[in-house]
């Protein structure tokens, strides 16, 4: 409420694999990413924020794809409410908007089935379940969130595989529209 600065270092490591960023149909990415936020960088905040993800793509058939992606962050110290972990948006559990619940850690998997249906449209199917929590034991203090739904695909870009999105999704009492371009992840 009362303002601050949040500056930190860290590192980011990556594995990719994907065959493409926007749009991938196979391959993996793993990540783990730390950065440690503290006054001697000009941070008015101490705490320490890690990351690790996981996704994995599967492609069935000659053009359907089943995508998964894992995702755990964990906050040590104290992380101003700005920067606590936060449940949904149009990547993460979409069905809840972006921030709704957050906390110090959040936890959650979801898959994604993608299919071409006709000419350049395609029909995406999700589900989802996550949730935040003040400690790595208290997950399970909130009921866990979940997330369902589907989205339309087009390919606006055939040269660079990029498809304009629009999901419908509905979470535990919400729901959610959401239109980009590019995969959710």
């Amino acid at each position: 409420a009362t303002g601050g600065l949040s500056s930190g270092l860290g590192y980011r490591v990556a594995y990719d694999s994907r065959t493409n960023p926007l749009n991938p149909k196979q391959g993996a990415l793993l990540v783990l990413e730390q950065i440690a936020f503290v006054p001697m960088l000009g941070s008015h905040y101490r705490f320490t924020s890690t990351a690790v993800e996981g996704r994995s793509y599967w492609p069935i058939g000659a053009k359907h794809t089943l995508a998964w992606q894992g995702l755990l962050w964990l906050s040590t110290g104290e992380p101003p409410f700005r920067m606590l972990s936060m449940v949904g948006g149009n990547q993460r559990l979409r069905g809840y908007y972006f921030g709704r619940y957050r906390d110090r850690h959040f936890v959650m998997s979801q898959m994604e089935y993608r299919a071409p249906i006709w000419w350049r449209f395609g029909l995406v199917g999700f589900a989802g379940i996550g949730n935040v929590g003040p400690s790595v034991r208290g997950f399970g203090y909130s009921p866990w969130k979940h997330s369902t739904g589907f989205g339309l695909r087009f390919l606006t870009n055939k040269q660079e595989d990029l498809n304009l999105r629009i999901d419908f999704a509905w979470g535990r009492d919400s729901f959610e529209f959401y239109l980009a371009f590019g995969e959710a992840f």
